[in-house]
């Protein structure tokens, strides 16, 4: 099965859930791609932006912040994709260069939306 995870926010919650499902989806041997877009690329940059407004952040802050580590065992598979929405990154001004290395790449929603014809979609906002 493919799946993608559309992840709009750079809050610590919404951070953890699509690592895990990334995680969980690529330990079962789907393929995923993440597109990463909006407030969500603040969450990707080098130097990056991760919100705890919510109890729930507060409470994941305080016992497992890491969500990238999830991400990088689904990067070790070779099932895991993880793409920043090319609008997204005009908007905050950033190129691959501002990027985590976690990220493959920059891409429109167009490339996103062929990619993905077939799968799962799971928005996390």
């Amino acid at each position: 099965m493919k799946v993608g995870i559309i992840l709009g926010t750079n809050e610590l919650s919404g951070l953890m859930f699509a690592a895990i499902e990334a995680g969980m989806r690529t330990s079962m041997d789907d393929s995923v791609i993440i597109f990463v877009t909006m407030d969500g690329v603040r969450a990707f940059l080098k130097d990056p932006e991760i919100k705890k407004q919510t109890k729930t952040s507060e409470m994941i802050a305080a016992h497992d912040p890491d969500f990238r580590k999830y991400l990088k065992e689904g990067k070790e598979s070779g099932l895991l994709k993880i793409y920043v929405c090319y609008y997204a990154a005009e908007v905050y001004d950033v190129d691959k260069k501002d990027l985590d290395g976690i990220v493959d790449d920059i891409w429109g929603i167009t490339k996103f939306s062929i990619e993905t014809e077939d799968a799962q979609i799971i928005p996390i906002w």
